[in-house]
């Protein structure tokens, strides 16, 4: 019993899986606040202008 749990790979690849799918949504959450701060400065500063 103990041999085929430590042999066992599928919850390992699940939490690789896992904590690839985290890094990948905070970078996409970082990319989006970083480019949503960007716009919003731009359009202030339209704004302002008017």
């Amino acid at each position: 019993m103990w041999k085929r749990f430590i042999t066992d790979n599928r919850a390992t690849t699940a939490i690789e899986y896992a904590l690839i799918a985290s890094l990948i949504a905070l970078l996409v959450i970082g990319g989006a606040t970083s480019i949503g701060n960007k716009t919003n400065t731009q359009l202030q500063s339209i704004s302002s202008e008017f």
